[in-house]
């Protein structure tokens, strides 16, 4: 049954896509991974400059 449940998880994981969702420009790295298992929107760069900037502006305000 662990077998099963690890495969239907693959595939989930295929279905979602793992190529990074950032909408400038198209990257091809891998979408980072949650703490709960789960895949983040952009990868580690995307999500780094993301926050970044957020942070940015989150002092200006």
């Amino acid at each position: 049954m662990a077998q099963k449940t690890s495969a239907v998880r693959q595939v989930q994981i295929r279905s979602e896509g793992i190529s990074c969702g950032y909408p400038s420009r198209h990257c091809k790295g891998p979408r980072a991974r949650r703490r709960n298992g789960k895949l983040h929107r952009f990868c580690e760069y995307n999500r780094d400059k993301v926050n970044l900037h957020q942070r940015a502006l989150e002092e200006r305000r």
